[in-house]
């Protein structure tokens, strides 16, 4: 190799000259020297720029945003600019500080070349990466110096060609000769030097092929390891096995020199195999560990050669399954560097498959503004675009005619990256999971199914094929049904027998192999487990697949959600918290459950669980309003402060919070203050802290995905005025589209969600026109009073998607014996009790989200309904359909908070609608539950003991679903509306009253044109409404204003 002179630290590339192909999915750096032809022909591209740290060309700056929409339009303008051609996201995936030492100690051995420009700027990588106080490295780039790290890249360093007196090389050499040399260095470290020949294999605890030899059904068998474990332990098996060792050559002796406080031959290797400094010790051996590499120690001494010989055969033969499978990338980059060098001693530096593993070389490197990293994967296209797809389709952005293009594109990608079949080596054979129909990690030649990339992959499309409208002209060729439920299939293949979902395969193992854990730097890494984070994922995709098809494998899909959401609530901490695996860390895994909870309804108003998983995250919460966590939590298993709030953090809390409907609105309008001051005129947020777990790795896109996706949550569940710090909190399960066609002349963001007519509409035609109806200049609110708002499925909660419901506010009496004499009540004491309601929803938290947003409101409460119920309508059970009834059986069989109740049976039957009717009930209790709600504390009567309650009984009246048209839209502006199904307003006498009748009705005096009318006769107009003796509802008015006030009062 050539020697690098110094100063080194002088010698750089031109960063202008740097290129990143990509080809789907595929992202590979170029330098292209001084080639004018080439500079010519292949521009830079923003993400060329952004990434290696040079400013943009022709960046916009934005005005101060005014709201958390403005802001999160801002960020993806900027982030949309760092969009590939292929249509994915490209970024680093780096933070561990172990993996070009493995790559270049192969390209070493193999005498491989390195391209132009690499060497320079790995080695500068490696420069700016050094500790700035000892000089040495850690494991990973935020860690402190160890053994491990210290040595390899000191190794590496040198193999690069840096002189042993560089300053850079002096000050580590002197940092690990502080530790104790290289001696003490863990097993991983143990074995690169091994390969190199400046360790001996004696001071390595066994690593025997032979293992691979064991029937399958020994517990301990290699194939039941986790998949990174063991994919690194093939090779490793392999080369220890033949006990290869590089040719020596005068660096290599050099090297033998520098690591080590004593000669090279005077070592007692042996009593090294233990030997682990204490800096780097994470995980000591177990004593079964040590008895079992006593007895492999031995067997070492004089191994079988038959049984060996056809154990170094079997490994071979996985090596190149895994080579094959993934196109010779492997799952990552340490079984890539391994293999590679295992082919090369296998099959020579001529074979066919030693030339495949240099061609994939590039695709693990990554250039930043410090120079040449080595990524964990070959990326992690795929998962950050998954989740900025939903992050842009959820915020309402993907409404925004300016970003259709980019959602194309990464439809696109998602078109291209999904695995259409699968290994083409025998799954079992290669002890892989199947994966046709899976999403991967990254790219599709990557080939490894992972659960939750596969659900998110899933979503994402789904949520681009039925609720983003493209332009005609764009040509959206769907992806076809087969390939989704392929999809599906994998996924309720992956269900572990705890509920949970592990990343890569099903839990094959025992948990006691991780007694035999040889690693001593990682902990929890011999057999899968199953985690919240993949749970969650899993349950939100076939949450979101079971919306559009609802008939395909319902049972089993039914059944894997609620398995899996018991398995989350078993998981859950004391102190409510969830540990994260994949990201940092408590703050990670509680964004996580608190939405898979959230999908089936369980909420902070309605389930204890979720209360306290909120409380945790709230007493975390930062002076400055934010969240900041170290990645010592994932060490320590205890959440450690990071010293700084991260926008990333902040955010993950955020949405997790607002998931649940957190009701204190402060916390969340401060963490919302913190994203936005953190955010740069040009749109970006800047790098924090890392992000990750798996390694410790950056996922650098998270700081603009999980920004947009928590400031255009924050818009569409709480209006907020920023310029007076009023904050006014309506969460609205069934509002979309916060306009602000409804904002008061002064400028506040208040509405208040009174009642409203709710339509389910699954056609999109007819959305886009109501929709446009509705916002064009000739629907006149002074003149109807009357605001449509148009409902899709993705902003309903689950039990609301499948039976849909409408808020019912009446003047009910207290206590039933009131109701003789209510009609010689006169019109100031029906005023009076013009805030007694009753809610009849299909469950308690659905009941409750109505007190929620009145309570947040500082509204007074008595009479409280204690919980509701769905029952089928027994007395007309014909009338009802059989997914109606099986809807029904499978909610009450797997939810905990509904309970089946019997239904009070009418004596007239022509007061059941004809349709298929969900009678809604609820128990109500009368004396003691009388509670009024305290502002700081809105939930109070929640947290108290509930006396026993006494069932009312009332006719099963409320709501029917009608799967005709209804002929009174014929006559509306939008007649060419088929709706599936539509809400009914019941009236007085149970009959079904369509939307449009309703509206018309005199006693709803909508009429009234109550923009021109003072506010007093406003509110005088409104009482007048709301005391009608048949009065049950309102939809809601263009003056929320109004409404406000009236409530408050």
């Amino acid at each position: 190799m050539p020697t690098i002179n110094p100063p080194l630290a002088s010698a750089s590339t031109d960063a202008t000259k740097w290129r990143l192909a990509v080809c789907e999915g595929r992202q590979t750096w170029h330098y292209l020297g001084d080639n004018i032809h080439q500079l010519s022909a292949w521009k830079q591209t923003d993400y060329d720029r952004y990434w290696q740290g040079l400013p943009l060309e022709n960046q916009q700056i934005f005005a101060q945003p005014e709201t958390p929409l403005d802001a999160a339009t801002n960020g993806y303008r900027f982030f949309e600019r760092l969009q590939t051609e292929d249509g994915h996201w490209a970024g680093e995936y780096g933070g561990p500080m172990f993996l070009i030492p493995g790559l270049v100690i192969t390209m070493y051995i193999t005498k491989t070349p390195w391209k132009p420009g690499q060497v320079i700027e790995i080695a500068n990588y490696l420069r700016a990466r050094a500790h700035k106080v000892d000089g040495g490295w850690g494991i990973h780039i935020e860690g402190v110096s160890t053994v491990f790290g210290t040595a390899l890249n000191y190794v590496a360093l040198r193999l690069l060609g840096v002189h042993q007196d560089d300053p850079v090389c002096v000050k580590a050499r002197a940092c690990l000769h502080k530790f104790g040399g290289a001696v003490g260095i863990p097993s991983w470290g143990k074995f690169w030097l091994s390969v190199l020949n400046v360790y001996e294999w004696e001071g390595n605890n066994p690593i025997p092929p032979e293992l691979w030899l064991l029937p399958y059904w020994v517990p301990i068998h290699p194939g039941r390891m986790w998949c990174h474990s063991r994919q690194v332990s093939i090779p490793m098996s392999y080369l220890y096995g033949s006990r290869f060792k590089a040719n020596l050559d005068p660096l290599l002796l050099s090297l033998r020199k520098e690591l080590y406080l004593q000669p090279y031959e005077t070592i007692k290797w042996s009593l090294m195999r233990n030997n682990v400094a204490k800096v780097d010790l994470f995980l000591p051996h177990t004593k079964l560990m040590d008895i079992c590499n006593e007895i492999l120690f031995l067997y070492e001494k004089s191994p079988i050669k038959f049984i060996r010989d056809r154990a170094l055969k079997t490994t071979l033969d996985q090596i190149k399954y895994e080579d094959i499978n993934t196109d010779y990338l492997d799952l990552g980059p340490v079984n890539k560097a391994m293999n590679m060098l295992a082919i090369w001693v296998s099959d020579g530096p001529e074979s066919k498959s030693f030339k495949n593993h240099q061609r994939r070389i590039d695709d693990f490197l990554w250039k930043t503004s410090e120079g040449l990293l080595m990524n964990g994967t070959n990326g992690s296209q795929l998962w950050d675009l998954a989740f900025c797809v939903q992050a842009i389709v959820e915020t309402g952005l993907a409404q925004a005619p300016e970003f259709k293009k980019s959602l194309l594109k990464a439809y696109g990608f998602l078109d291209i990256t999904q695995i259409r079949r699968n290994t083409l080596i025998d799954p079992q054979t290669c002890h892989r999971h199947i994966s046709k129909g899976a999403w991967p990690f990254s790219t599709r030649d990557q080939s490894y199914t992972v659960s939750d990339c596969t659900a998110e992959g899933l979503k994402a499309t789904l949520l681009l094929q039925n609720k983003v409208e493209f332009p005609a002209n764009y040509n959206l060729t769907k992806i076809n049904d087969d390939r989704l439920f392929d999809a599906v299939n994998v996924l309720l293949s992956m269900q572990n027998g705890d509920g949970g979902f592990a990343s890569y395969e099903l839990v094959r193992g025992p948990e006691w192999f991780e007694w035999l854990n040889p690693a001593e730097v990682f902990g929890k890494i011999m057999v899968e487990y199953t985690y919240p984070e993949c749970t969650t994922s899993v349950v939100l995709g076939l949450a979101e697949f079971r919306e559009h098809y609802p008939t395909h494998r319902r049972a089993e899909i039914d059944s894997t959600i609620a398995r899996a959401v018991k398995y989350i609530l078993k998981v859950q901490r004391k102190d409510g918290s969830w540990y994260g695996s994949w990201g940092i860390c408590f703050t990670y895994a509680g964004l996580f459950a608190l939405n898979s909870l959230s999908s089936v309804g369980l909420k902070y108003h309605n389930s204890e669980p979720v209360r306290r998983a909120c409380e945790f995250l709230i007493s975390k919460q930062k002076e400055d309003g934010g969240w900041g966590e170290s990645f010592k939590s994932s060490e320590t298993y205890e959440y450690v402060q990071h010293e700084k709030s991260q926008v990333v953090h902040t955010s993950w809390a955020l949405l997790g919070l607002m998931a649940a409907e957190y009701p204190v609105q402060g916390n969340l309008a401060k963490g919302i203050k913190l994203i936005m001051s953190r955010q740069q005129p040009n749109g970006e947020w800047l790098q924090e802290a890392i992000e990750g777990v798996f390694n410790h790795n950056c996922y650098p896109n998270y700081k603009f995905i999980f920004t947009i996706w928590a400031l255009g949550t924050y818009n569409n569940n709480v209006e907020i005025n920023f310029m007076s710090g009023n904050t006014n909190c309506v969460i609205d399960q069934f509002m979309v589209f916060s306009y602000t066609r409804l904002h008061s002349n002064d400028g506040s963001w208040t509405r208040v969600a009174a009642a409203k007519l709710v339509l389910r509409i699954d056609n999109k035609r007819s959305a886009v026109e109501l929709r446009a109806f509705v916002e064009s200049d000739s629907f006149d609110v002074s003149a109807t009073g009357v605001v449509l708002e148009l409902v899709p499925f993705a902003r309903l909660s689950a039990l609301a998607k499948d039976a849909l419901i409408g808020f019912k506010y009446a003047n009910v009496p207290t206590v039933a014996s009131e109701s003789q004499s209510n009609t010689n009540l006169n019109t100031s004491q029906r005023s009076s009790k013009k805030s007694r309601f009753q809610v009849a929803f299909a469950s308690a938290y659905e009941a409750t989200q109505c007190l929620s947003s009145l309570a947040t409101l500082g509204v007074r409460t008595k009479a409280i309904g204690e919980t509701a119920v769905l029952s089928l309508q027994e007395s007309n059970s014909n009338s009802v359909s059989i997914a109606t009834k099986e809807l029904l059986s499978n909610i009450v069989e797997t939810s905990s908070i509904i309970h089946p109740i019997e239904v009070a049976e009418s004596d007239d039957s022509t007061t059941h609608p004809p349709s298929d009717v969900l009678a809604v009930q609820s128990h109500t209790t009368h004396a003691a539950v009388s509670a009024d709600f305290d502002a700081t504390d809105p939930f109070k009567f929640l947290k108290r003991p509930t006396p026993a309650s006494t069932p009312v009984k009332l006719a099963p009246q409320l709501i029917s679903i009608n799967t005709s048209a209804d002929p009174a839209l014929e006559n509306t502006p939008f007649p060419s509306m088929k709706c599936s199904s539509l809400i009914y307003l019941a009236k007085g006498d149970c009959r079904p009253v369509s939307p449009i009748q309703a509206i018309s009705k005199k006693s709803y005096d909508v009429s009234i044109p109550f923009e021109s009318m003072s506010k007093n006769k406003q509110q005088d107009a409104f009482r007048k409404i709301m005391q009608e003796p048949d009065f049950l509802g309102m939809v809601q008015v263009a003056s929320s204003m109004l409404i406000e006030r009236m409530l408050l009062e």
